[in-house]
């Protein structure tokens, strides 16, 4: 076990403890396993740990794939973000975080206690690489990986970003451990997994908060819109429903090009807060004639949403169209 991962758990248990009076300890088992025990009187509880950094919502489905039914799990990480705690509950998986708030449910024992705040880390420098414009260049470039090998002004041109900032996200990259130099100006790929996992964070909490335009309501079934797909798609819920058919939207979200006065004429919306459809701006080019946006984002749309239904689809995009891009 590396030191990053011996400081979570240590800080874990000392937290757990401090906070609560919850002795435990944790114990190295066979192979790369870490165990901890939970002493509640006379009993004690073992589980096999799964220690990360953070957790994230877009990562429960791959936890949830990842555990093995038959044996006693508990997640300890640094953060767990409020969201990915409601999914663990909701799938009954026992976690932990640096901070000594814990959920465990097991042989008649139950604890939840969520009432300690995120210890603060402290902030390195900033990568030009998950900015906003960095965050649309990366949406390109995963999904295509070839195009970082590209000149720097075909990447400019088909990122819609200024040139400036194309040697400045490449060496985010590579500082960051995802571009490895081949030889001159080219580059492979490393982790792309987790890439994309940095890339939903950064699109959730940064760069799609700055594309959303506003709320409206259809004054027709949302099938029956002809969307002019140079300009509009869909995301989220009805786009995860086109792909899969394993949907049925309540919330549904559109990219646009087009002028709010635009949506109204073309396809009949009209402006509400408490509308269903919402708007973000479009910031790529959509030369597929889709109606739909590309998989990727998609796929990021749905794992980011709080419902059941939308991460399944989320999974079977990723499965079926993101898996062998990375």
């Amino acid at each position: 076990m590396n030191m990053e991962k011996k400081v979570i758990i240590h800080q874990a248990v000392e937290n757990l403890e401090k906070n609560t009076g919850i002795r435990s300890k944790w114990i190295a088992g066979k192979g790369k396993a870490v165990l901890i025990e939970f002493y509640f009187e006379n009993n004690v509880l073992q589980f096999e740990t799964e220690i990360r950094k953070e957790i994230r919502l877009h990562q429960i489905p791959a936890i949830i794939k990842q555990l093995d039914n038959e044996k006693q799990y508990i997640i300890i990480a640094q953060n767990i973000y409020p969201t990915a705690k409601e999914w663990l509950r909701e799938y009954g998986i026992s976690y932990l975080d640096a901070s000594g708030n814990i959920f465990l449910k097991n042989n008649g024992i139950f604890i939840w206690i969520d009432s300690q705040k995120k210890i603060k880390e402290l902030k390195g420098t900033g990568n030009r690489a998950f900015t906003k414009t960095g965050l649309k260049v990366l949406f390109h470039m995963l999904v295509d990986k070839e195009l970082v090998n590209l000149p720097h002004r075909e990447i400019a041109s088909v990122t819609g970003v200024a040139l400036g900032n194309i040697p400045q996200i490449i060496t985010g990259l590579k500082e960051k451990g995802f571009l490895l130099p081949l030889e001159k100006k080219k580059y492979i790929w490393e982790n792309r997994k987790e890439l994309l996992n940095q890339w939903i964070t950064g699109y959730e909490n940064l760069l799609k908060p700055s594309l959303y335009r506003g709320k409206f309501k259809a004054r027709s079934d949302w099938r029956n819109i002809v969307l002019n797909a140079e300009k509009t798609v869909w995301g989220g819920e009805p786009a995860g429903d086109l792909l899969t058919n394993h949907l049925r939207p309540e919330e549904f979200t559109l990219y646009t090009l087009e002028s709010n006065y635009d949506l109204m004429k073309n396809y009949r919306l009209i402006p509400d807060e408490q509308g269903n459809i919402l708007v973000y701006q479009m910031f790529w080019v959509n030369s597929s004639n889709s109606v739909i946006a590309p998989e990727l984002l998609i796929y990021a749309d749905l794992i980011m949403k709080k419902d059941k239904r939308c991460v399944e689809t989320s999974q079977l995009i990723f499965d079926e169209f993101i898996k062998e891009i990375l």
